[in-house]
């Protein structure tokens, strides 16, 4: 019985805590919506303004490779990424052709 009893005032003790929180977040909820007698401004609405992905130049790594020419690091860099990825990727598939952008930082496969 000592236990059952317990068990009913926790319970009690979370359903007034949960109803006290609730009670001061809708009182925060109406003071954050009552003005001060002014009319009420328009919302600005804009455009979207987002975009998703990268800003750099695109390139197949085929074309990266034969702007590179000269140097000998980037001979058959394709294949060499491909194995890399399989190799270290958890066996990942690429898309092929593979696309990659490039800043002064580093590489991006895309």
């Amino acid at each position: 019985m000592v236990r059952i009893d317990e068990n009913q005032e926790a319970i009690t003790r979370i359903r007034m805590s949960v109803d006290i929180y609730d009670s001061e977040k809708a009182a925060i909820r109406l003071q954050e919506t009552v003005n001060d007698g002014d009319e009420v401004p328009n919302p600005i609405v804009e455009g979207d303004h987002w975009k998703l992905g990268s800003s750099l130049k695109l390139m197949s790594t085929r074309e990266w490779e034969a702007e590179q020419m000269t140097n000998p690091a980037f001979r058959h860099f394709e294949l060499k990424l491909v194995s890399f990825w399989r190799e270290y990727l958890l066996n990942e598939q690429l898309l092929q052709p593979i696309e990659v952008s490039r800043d002064g930082l580093g590489i991006y496969v895309v």
